[in-house]
């Protein structure tokens, strides 16, 4: 059975090389957006980590962004999920997974408040979050 096991909003991700290798960097994580100005284009991440996922077969996600108000104003629908991945040394199947990193570009936020972001396996519902959206108070 597939789970998420984490979600995190961030300003951007990156892969920066270690002496072990390539690494995930997520930078700034949040657990609220706050952009200078609403209304507002805004930029940011999200990291959503999947377990359980039989990553041996052809899966795809499709997500969602929706406003205060119920309108979807960012969609991603059936992306493809790599296969085969690999797995860890000694964890067993069923607990792997691997960490989904969406890079959200240019999203018009035209209201404060609770944004909600969607995320389907295969088409069926798997996950909802909501994401805290509100202007920096001028000092």
């Amino acid at each position: 059975m597939e789970e998420i096991t984490s979600f995190m909003l961030c300003d951007s991700t990156r892969m920066v090389q270690t002496p072990s290798g390539s690494e995930m960097q997520i930078v700034n994580p949040t657990v609220t957006l706050m952009p200078a100005f609403i209304p507002c284009i805004f930029s940011f991440a999200i990291s959503v980590g999947i377990r359980g996922i039989k990553l041996e077969n052809d899966n795809f996600v499709s997500v969602t962004i929706e406003s205060p108000a119920g309108e979807v104003i960012h969609e991603i629908n059936r992306s493809p999920l790599p296969r085969n991945l690999g797995n860890a040394e000694g964890v067993p199947i069923e607990e792997a997974g691997f960490l989904m990193n969406l890079d959200v570009r240019n999203l018009e936020l035209h209201e404060e408040g609770r944004y909600k972001f969607k995320l389907n396996l295969n088409d069926a519902p798997a996950f909802y979050h909501d994401i805290p959206v509100y202007a920096k108070k001028k000092k």
